[in-house]
């Protein structure tokens, strides 16, 4: 397939190849505050998540730095590479556990890696309900490049 530019031309042309009827309409900035959900219903994603799930659960966040920059942390600590990597060759996806929603979401097979007390907790209480994998991260030791 060639690298085509989405342009007014090229949506053009792809409607045609499929005999549809139409064309390009610009959405900008004015038409956004108009863009709004049919309900405010919640939409259930858990069925349609890559499996597995590799969940993480984060240790408590240190004194002084905000949500954000704590995930920021955790994003760039060596034992991520290790998560990603797993996730990568088992084709699943990676998610952050959040202890108040994501024991509905948890799967057989699914991964749950931790790497303080905190976790260990959560996947030991975890386990009770859902046949998850534990990963133990606490003896991660980065492999040498």
């Amino acid at each position: 397939m060639e690298n085509i530019k989405l342009s007014d031309k090229s949506v053009k042309q792809a409607l045609r190849d499929l005999s549809l009827k139409g064309g390009p309409v610009f959405i900008g900035q004015p038409d956004l505050r108009k863009i709004v959900p049919y309900s405010r219903d919640q939409v259930v994603t858990r069925d349609f998540v890559r499996r597995p799930v590799f969940f993480l659960c984060a240790e408590k966040r240190p004194d002084g730095i905000d949500n954000q920059q704590h995930r920021e942390m955790i994003s760039f600590m060596p034992i991520m590479d290790t998560l990603v990597s797993e996730a990568l060759e088992a084709r699943g996806c990676i998610k952050f556990y959040d202890p108040s929603q994501d024991f509905l979401l948890a799967r057989e097979d699914d991964r749950f890696a931790f790497y303080g007390e905190r976790g260990r907790g959560i996947c030991q209480s975890l386990l009770k309900h859902v046949p998850v994998i534990p990963m133990d991260l606490t003896e991660y030791q980065p492999q040498p490049r």
